[in-house]
């Protein structure tokens, strides 16, 4: 299929980002699409003529950065919550701007709320302000979701609780928790992490390119997000662990695989990749991914099975080591380094 790209941008050009993209939730024909100058929505027909292939229909309607005249800003992320009903996106300056798509307003609405979760800057170019990934964890009964934003390596995380949609006007984001990721030898330059987040499983899931290893954050939610009350949202992550890959991962999915052997066990985590030499497909076991105490006790009968890069041999079996042989992982506290 041909995507139309949203006015202005230039896949040509070096300096424009890739286009952002992401599925409606509830209506699967509907595809958001983040470039150059704001997030367009197109309708893709779900049943083409065998003999035709298919045809995207739109852009349909188109939402606007809130950015002065002439400006380089571009959409660097999109996301939809999981009723739908909010679009998020995240910018090239360091912004993030949630719409409500059902809300009275008309075509090319300025969003709701708009933050810069990190700092920001006015000087889109740089690319260093960038907001890299933005994801929505959970929405609650009550329409209150938890958020999560990475900066331009998703080295920096934080979480985010955001009121319902009829109270997003004027409102402020929580900012419930921030963590770090660093490294003894080179800091932050060691880190570039691509995000994905598996809400079915409660984990986000990085890979970073520079290390060539893969982190999952496990977390857990609180008020209306895990008890259907009324108060606010809430999430924090809870457990991290890591391990080794033999190439870099330039692009990750996750997906999920039901377990063969129990039928009450939980579903294994697929991981797809796009390796510099190769497409890989990962399993992994959800229970080296959590703290739970059912987990832990079945963690502790599961050796894990990675295959370890040579440049990361020494650090695994050190914290090997220090977590007695079994899958590397530690608890996270708030704003810790990771």
């Amino acid at each position: 299929a041909q995507l139309q790209l949203p006015p202005g941008a230039d896949v040509s050009s070096s300096s424009s980002p890739p286009v952002s993209l992401a599925w409606h939730p509830t209506t699967p024909q509907i595809l958001a699409a983040g470039g150059a100058s704001g997030v367009n929505i197109f309708e893709v027909p779900t049943t083409p003529p065998a003999e035709q292939p298919p045809a995207l229909v739109g852009p349909g309607i188109q939402y606007a950065l809130p950015t002065a005249a002439g400006s380089s800003v571009a959409v660097t992320a999109v996301a939809f919550s999981p009723a739908g009903d909010l679009l998020v996106a995240a910018d090239s300056a360091g912004s993030v701007h949630v719409w409500w798509l059902e809300g009275d307003g008309e075509e090319g609405e300025a969003p709701l709320l708009s933050w810069q979760p990190f700092g920001g800057s006015s000087d889109a170019a740089a690319g260093a302000a960038a907001v890299a990934s933005v994801q929505v964890l959970h929405q609650a009964d009550d329409g209150s979701t938890v958020l999560m934003t990475g900066d331009a390596r998703n080295a920096a995380l934080k979480l985010w609780s955001l009121p319902p949609a009829a109270a997003l006007d004027g409102a402020s984001p929580v900012c419930l928790q921030a963590v770090q990721f660093v490294s003894s030898a080179r800091g932050a330059d060691d880190v570039f992490c691509h995000a994905v987040v598996q809400r079915e499983l409660q984990l986000v899931v990085l890979a970073n390119t520079v290390r060539k290893q893969v982190y999952t954050l496990h977390y857990s939610l609180s008020g209306s997000a895990a008890t259907s009350l009324t108060s606010a949202a809430g999430a924090a992550f809870d457990y991290a662990a890591f391990w080794g890959v033999q190439q870099p991962i330039l692009s990750l999915a996750t997906g999920l695989e039901a377990a063969e052997s129990q039928e009450m066990a939980p579903p294994q985590l697929l991981l797809y990749t796009v390796q510099t030499d190769a497409i890989q497909q990962y399993w992994v076991n959800p229970a080296l991914c959590s703290s739970s105490g059912e987990e832990e006790e079945e963690a502790a009968a599961t050796e894990p099975e990675v295959v370890l890069a040579p440049a990361d041999e020494a650090s695994a079996a050190a914290a090997a080591a220090a977590n007695g042989s079994r899958a590397v992982a530690a608890d996270v506290a708030d704003g810790e380094e990771v």
